[in-house]
Order: C-alpha cells, then sequence, then structure tokens
C-alpha cells in the first residue's frame, strides 16, 4: 500500500538549499523526526543530493537506479566513445530524413513490400531515454536491406546510408545493450522493488566482466561502461 502525505510546486529555481528547506518543513508539517524516514528516493542531479544531504536524510538516501544507468550509457557510451557518437548522430539523421518527408516514407514501405521486410517505420531517439537510441538502432538494423537498397536507388538525397563499419557497431552495440534493456524495463514497473537492484547489478557486473572479453573493437568501450557502471552503483 502506498501513499502520498503531499505534493508541493516548487516555484522558481530549484536550488538544492531550497528544496531541502521545503523536505524538513514538509517533514514539520506532519509531524515526522528524520529518524522515522525509511529512505529517501532521488535522481542524481547535484541539486537533489544537496537537498537530501542538508535535510539531514543523507544516510538514508537511495539514488534512482534506472537514472543511474541513463547517465552511465549516455555519458560513457553515447558521447565520450567518438565512434559510437558518430553512428548514433547518422542515424539521427537518417531516422529525420525519412520522418521529414512522406514521399521518402513511401518509397521506404514499397522497398519492404518489394524485400517482404516488417512494415515498420524507422524510430526516432529521445536523448533523455537511452534505451530510445537502443530501439532507434535496432530497427535501423532490421531494415538494413531496405535502407540500402533506398539509397542505392535516391543517392542525391541529403542523407547518406551507414557504411559497413557503423553497421557492424550497430549490431555489436544492440546486443551489449540488450542486456541492459529488459531490466531497466522491470525495474520501471509500478510493482518494482529495492530488492531487485542486487542482483541486477551482480548480473551486469557479470555479464560486462564477460563481453568485454569478447567485444572484438569494442572492448576498450566495453571494459570504460563497466568500470563508470560499477563507479556508480558502488559509490552513487
Amino acid at each position: 500500500m502506498t501513499a502520498v502525505l503531499q505534493l508541493k510546486k516548487i516555484t522558481g529555481s530549484h536550488k538544492g538549499v531550497k528544496i531541502s528547506k521545503f523536505l524538513k518543513d514538509s517533514l514539520n508539517e506532519w509531524k515526522i523526526p528524520t529518524n522515522k524516514v525509511y529512505f529517501v528516493l532521488s535522481d542524481n542531479a547535484a541539486n537533489m543530493k544537496l537537498a537530501i544531504k542538508e535535510a539531514g536524510l543523507e544516510k538514508n538516501s537511495l539514488s534512482c537506479v534506472i537514472h543511474t544507468l541513463q547517465l552511465c550509457i549516455t555519458d560513457k557510451l553515447f558521447k565520450q566513445q567518438t565512434i559510437v557518437n558518430d553512428l548514433i548522430a547518422k542515424s539521427r539523421k537518417i531516422v529525420t530524413h525519412f520522418h521529414h518527408s512522406s514521399s521518402f516514407m513511401d518509397m521506404q514501405h514499397e522497398i519492404q513490400q518489394q524485400l517482404k521486410l516488417p512494415q515498420h517505420s524507422l524510430i526516432q531517439d529521445v536523448v533523455t531515454r537511452w534505451n530510445s537510441t537502443f530501439y532507434m538502432l535496432e530497427r535501423l538494423v532490421e531494415q538494413k536491406t531496405s535502407l540500402t537498397l533506398f539509397f542505392i536507388r535516391n543517392q542525391k538525397c541529403n542523407a547518406s546510408n551507414l557504411n559497413e563499419d557503423q553497421w557492424l557497431l550497430a549490431e555489436t552495440l544492440i546486443l551489449v545493450l540488450k542486456h541492459f534493456e529488459v531490466p531497466t524495463l522491470e525495474m520501471s514497473e509500478n510493482r518494482a522493488s529495492v530488492s531487485q537492484i542486487i542482483p541486477f547489478i551482480v548480473s551486469m557486473e557479470s555479464y560486462l566482466a564477460y563481453a568485454s572479453k569478447n567485444a572484438g573493437e569494442i572492448k576498450t568501450i566495453i571494459e570504460e561502461l563497466k568500470k563508470d557502471f560499477m563507479s556508480r552503483v558502488l559509490d552513487p
């Protein structure tokens, strides 16, 4: 059973000190001493960490593991790795190219019918959701043949197809990120429990250790991802 005791709108800046005062005032209003607070769940933003610390609730704080994972994958994998960043940028350009032209989408659907491929449109990712980028790459790989034929027939269009190295990288990233996608969905459910976190961390550590030894050209990237992931979950 869950219940919402209080919900307040914070206007203006969301500085840590301001949020801290809101937390303390709310606890006082409901006559709840800090030693009765079981835990405080928040994202990893600096202002939230400061607010919880200033409110005297730091020992009871628990960072959202989904947000931790978002920071880990986007910062260490999508942004800091040049070849991955270039792949994602080019993939977004391809998707945008189709989404902005109904005629191009119609042409792709015709090619899909000819090749007997799934009649699926390309997926535009959202930068604040790492798994949306995963879905974008997954759909591109699914439609690799139709896209290749499209660009052969339309060599003057503004976007260009991925090269073979980028297709291979996309396929490898999908295999790696698939192991993060399932637990991300499970821990995003309404009935998700904190008891799922430790098994998730252990399984991810084991998988990334295995993947780093079998990832070929992106071995170093996976090793860096593993190092960053473990540093965040062990010392968030």
